[in-house]
């Protein structure tokens, strides 16, 4: 009679479960697809809409740093950015302050977040049709 081991179990349970959060482009034209993806949605999400925490360090007597993520820490990164000091100094050049808050009020952060779904959804099914 045979006993259960979980370990192999798992192992032929894990090799058999298909890998559905990679992805790799399978030829050029994929992969410019899928930058053009990245500049013109999941970039702008990421840096207007998604939260993010930013840490704040401590150093203990022994010099030791520890790094702590407090609530009030969350924010996008726009958000970050605007509350430092001087900041419309640091933008590039043909980039203005009142360009940025359009950008960043254009669009609920649930409609940027189901419009970037909706692209990438749209660009798989173009990505395996092709193969």
């Amino acid at each position: 009679m045979k006993t259960f081991d979980p370990v192999l179990f798992s192992r032929r349970l894990y090799e058999s479960a298909p890998l559905r959060l990679t992805f790799r482009a399978q030829t050029r034209k994929h992969a410019e697809a899928w930058q053009k993806y990245y500049t013109a949605h999941l970039n702008r999400y990421l840096n207007f809409h998604r939260p993010c925490g930013f840490a704040t360090v401590k150093t203990n007597a022994r010099g030791q740093r520890k790094r702590t993520y407090p609530h009030q820490d969350y924010r996008t990164p726009f958000e970050k950015l605007t509350s430092l000091s001087g900041w419309q100094v640091h933008l590039k050049k043909g980039i203005t302050e009142q360009s940025l808050w359009a950008e960043a009020q254009r669009k609920t952060d649930l409609e940027a977040a189901h419009q970037m779904q909706k692209a990438k959804l749209a660009l798989l099914a173009r990505s395996r049709s092709r193969r």
